[in-house]
């Protein structure tokens, strides 16, 4: 089965996109003392963040299972 259509490949990028997006937020709450980024700007990187790295957690289960 092609990764695109395994349901297990599909599911660990979506798991690896939501930790990032987890681990962005808890920095950027970190940082919001410090900055002046409105809860909805780090919910909006923080996301955008998290679906980059399940997008790249695709690629690379991608590649590892075609290769």
């Amino acid at each position: 089965m092609s990764p695109e259509n395994d349901p297990l490949a599909i599911e660990l990028a979506l798991l690896a996109g939501l930790g990032w997006m987890l681990i962005g937020l808890g920095l950027g709450s970190r940082l919001r003392g410090k900055s002046r980024l409105s809860l909805t700007g780090m919910a909006a990187s923080g996301a955008l963040f998290g679906g980059l790295m399940g997008f790249l957690a695709w690629i690379v289960i991608h590649f590892m299972f075609t290769s």
